[in-house]
Formats: C-alpha cells, structure tokens, sequence
C-alpha cells in the first residue's frame, strides 16, 4: 500500500491548501459577512446552485460519454 501513496500525494497536498485557502478567505473577510451572505442566499439559493451545477456535470458526462462510449455505459461518465 505505500506504493499508492506518492501518487495520491498531489491530490492530498492541492486538497489541503484548497482548505487553507478557503479557511483564509474566511478569516479575511469575516465569519460574520460570510453567514450572513450564506443566510441571505437561503435553501432556494442553495438549491439552484446545486441544480446549476448538476445540469454542468451531466452535460460534461455526456460529453465524455460521446467521446468514450465504447469503454462503459452511460451512468459511468456522469456518476463520475
């Protein structure tokens, strides 16, 4: 299993300074605005931020379903 993790160390390292970047922005900004900003934006809000970016992942797997369709099935390309 060692042998797995060089090639997982990118991905590890650009995970946590996407953390650290995020965590920065929100002690730069303030935890206040931050909350209020996430208040105002409300579950309808929310909702069509998560709606708007399944319709971007099905349109991208689509995309890749038309390139590689002899390799898997359909569901493949989008689940992933």
């Amino acid at each position: 299993m060692p042998k797995q993790l060089p090639s997982k160390l990118p991905a590890i390292i650009v995970l946590l300074a996407g953390i650290a970047l995020a965590g920065f922005l929100v002690l730069h900004v303030g935890i206040g605005p931050v909350f209020s900003a996430i208040v105002r934006l409300g579950w309808g809000g929310f909702a069509l931020i998560i709606l708007s970016w399944l319709v971007v992942t099905v349109l991208l797997g689509t995309a890749f379903y038309t390139l590689l369709s002899g390799h898997a099935p359909w569901w493949v390309f989008i689940v992933a």
